[in-house]
């Protein structure tokens, strides 16, 4: 599997976690989990189209006995 980028743990925990903490009167409410799969989604595809590497390579084939 690809490596995991810094959101991708983010996400692991959040989705472990709880959605809303209050702690001495401070409460603190996460991002909803649909959101941050699209955040990461979209950053995901960023790194892959500043990639150099073309997945997909076109080349022409040319028969060697025809003319």
């Amino acid at each position: 599997m690809a490596e995991e980028t810094p959101l991708s743990e983010a996400i692991e925990q959040s989705a472990a976690g709880d959605k809303s903490v209050t702690v001495d009167g401070t409460t603190v409410t996460a991002h909803p989990l649909r959101d941050q799969i699209a955040a990461d989604k979209y950053l995901r595809g960023l790194s892959a189209k500043h990639n150099r590497r073309l997945p997909i390579r076109f080349f022409r084939i040319k028969p060697g006995g025809a003319a």
